[in-house]
């Protein structure tokens, strides 16, 4: 099998992708970084996920089977600028992700949320019947992401799996 691997020179996509090489997949790691690598698995492909064309060359050249999807701006800011930055790469970055899985045919897409899309809830464990309530453009901008998630799912029958 081989996988896209979006944000994968962070700490989540790392831990995916040396997963994925321990088991003897292939692996195309998308980063805004120019990278070699030096294993015979592992591709590193220079792009960014808010550039759809971009994404979906990437998706039509190397045919993964499935997505990895952990790119995105994160952190609690209050600047429109940098709101402007979650906008991009969270929301519109996942919405070209999720178009370009399906003009691809990848089998399956999944998504690293995060639970600032709960804001300040108590509950110690967090469950999809919890009402999201983020405090944060991040929280929000991660919920909006994952409606796109679910949306491409329910609309398009694309398999999606949020973490």
């Amino acid at each position: 099998m081989q996988y896209l691997v979006t944000g994968g020179t962070g700490y989540i996509g790392t831990e995916i992708i040396h997963h994925l090489l321990s088991k003897g997949d292939g692996v195309i790691c998308l980063t805004r970084k120019e990278l070699k690598s030096d294993m015979p698995n592992l591709t590193y492909v220079t792009g960014d996920i808010s550039n759809l064309d971009s994404l979906s060359k990437i998706c039509s050249e190397y045919s993964p089977d499935g997505i990895f999807h952990t790119a995105g701006v994160a952190g609690i800011f209050k600047s429109p600028s940098v709101t402007n930055q979650f906008h991009k790469a969270n929301e519109c970055g996942t919405f070209n992700v999720l178009s370009s899985a399906l003009e691809s045919s990848v089998k399956k897409v999944v998504f690293s949320s995060s639970s600032a899309i709960y804001g300040d809830s108590s509950e110690s464990l967090k469950t999809e019947n919890i009402v999201c309530h983020p405090k944060s453009y991040y929280g929000v901008s991660k919920l909006i992401s994952e409606i796109y998630v679910n949306s491409f799912r329910e609309l398009y029958g694309l398999s999606t799996l949020t973490l």
